[in-house]
């Protein structure tokens, strides 16, 4: 009979290090390039003014007992500059109060198809910026321990 190798401890946790840093810098770029794309299409596409006709709940993003924004995908009703009116549920999330529905928005849509809406002026957020370096920084720690 063969004797039947055991694989090296080290080597398992080198290669476990290394999938784990590859897949967090793959999360930090796929994060970033979200975020940036979503702002792109906000500068690219018409804008026009809007109503919010319903909120959809994402998150609770309230800070410091403060609980009245939340965090919402939106349906909004706008006009399209030829007249027709459309509503749509929008493609990012909104930090919004509660109350918003009735209210004014700035809404952005894609003239080849006027339902993929953003609401307001999708920017590049600061936190996004964090999250993304913070996963890049994770996934390069992960590489660099399971490289050496």
């Amino acid at each position: 009979m063969r004797a039947r190798t055991v694989p090296d401890p080290a080597e398992v946790v080198s290669a476990g290090s290394v999938m784990v840093g590859a897949v967090l810098l793959l999360v930090a770029v796929l994060f970033l390039v979200t975020a940036l794309r979503q702002a792109a299409l906000a500068r690219r596409w018409p804008s026009v003014g809007g109503t919010v006709v319903e909120l959809r709940f994402v998150n609770d993003l309230a800070e410091g007992g403060a609980p009245a924004a939340r965090v919402f995908r939106v349906r909004a009703r706008y006009r399209t500059p030829d007249g027709q009116e459309r509503t749509a549920w929008s493609g990012n999330r909104v930090r919004m109060p509660l109350d918003a529905v009735g209210a004014p928005v700035d809404v952005s849509y894609d003239p080849h198809r006027p339902d993929r809406v953003l609401v307001g002026r999708p920017s590049l957020p600061w936190y996004a910026v964090v999250a993304a370096v913070a996963l890049a920084a994770g996934g390069a720690f992960f590489l660099a321990a399971g490289l050496r």
